[in-house]
């Protein structure tokens, strides 16, 4: 990067961690930092939390829930649409549901989605680097 540019971040959960770790790495040039709903600790209490944790950390759940996700995603359209409606988007927009329905439930990619929950959580659980970066820039960070 060029020493006269500065850095505005954006990030949405896990995406606002990430965020904070460019924070952390480019802390002269980063002047504004908003995190919106910060994905920067695990709740132990939260079931859905605890149910990916569990999921991403068994390598056999983890092949199970890929291929589960696969076939749901080589449904008919409508039917593959429905069930993510259903079970994960009651509050998606429909351009949301289009995405997960095209993008998410493909083997592959669940698969990069749970070793990434996996190593995130990992990483989470073991930074403290974060709450000290956040508490040395007040001023420039807001977290919602």
């Amino acid at each position: 990067l060029h020493t006269e540019q500065s850095i505005i971040v954006v990030g949405h959960s896990i995406g606002a961690y990430i965020g904070l770790e460019i924070c952390k790495r480019f802390q002269k040039k980063v002047k504004i930092f908003l995190g919106l709903y910060p994905f920067l600790t695990l709740n132990k209490n939260a079931m859905k939390q605890s149910a990916i944790g569990y999921v991403a950390r068994s390598s056999l759940l983890s092949k199970g829930v890929s291929l589960l996700a696969s076939f749901i995603g080589s449904l008919q359209a409508s039917v593959t649409r429905s069930i993510v409606k259903r079970f994960l988007g009651s509050s998606w927009s429909a351009t949301a549901i289009d995405a997960g329905c095209s993008h998410l439930l493909q083997y592959h990619t669940m698969r990069n989605v749970l070793f990434m929950a996996k190593t995130e959580f990992q990483k989470v659980n073991a930074d403290n680097a974060t709450f000290s970066c956040i508490m040395g820039h007040k001023s420039t960070i807001g977290v919602l």
